[in-house]
């Protein structure tokens, strides 16, 4: 079923008031807030630290289906807790290394990209997960 919305009519004062609340809701101390941290926040998990890579953070390897997830974070298990509540699949965190190479895995395989850190988990990219 569909439904049709009206479209609204804003205000120049009501767009001001929105802007405003995105800005108080999206910083903090001068410090970007990003989705993640206000999740975190929001289900009573402590916020993340200002940059992860900067404290030495863990690549993870997250399957999903036929996807795999390779991100960072300096705790894998939480980010794949994280991720679950908006996912009606299961996730899988399937490996974890003990230093930064996201970058490189992703650059490795950006032609099995599908979207963002979504990698289609095929033979290529299985053998690499389990050799590390």
């Amino acid at each position: 079923m569909c439904y049709v919305m009206k479209p609204i009519v804003i205000s120049e004062i009501t767009y001001r008031k929105m802007n405003e609340l995105k800005i108080e809701l999206f910083s903090k101390r001068g410090v970007q807030y990003t989705f993640d941290r206000l999740i975190r926040e929001s289900i009573g998990l402590p916020p993340d630290e200002v940059d992860a890579r900067k404290r030495g953070s863990k690549t993870y390897f997250i399957l999903c289906d036929n996807f795999i997830k390779v991100g960072s974070s300096d705790d894998p298990k939480s980010r794949r807790t994280l991720l679950q509540c908006g996912n009606p699949y299961k996730l899988h965190l399937l490996k974890v290394v003990e230093e930064d190479i996201e970058k490189e895995v992703q650059e490795k395989f950006y032609h099995l990209r599908t979207n963002g850190e979504w990698f289609y988990y095929d033979d290529k990219l299985k053998e690499f997960v389990e050799s590390i």
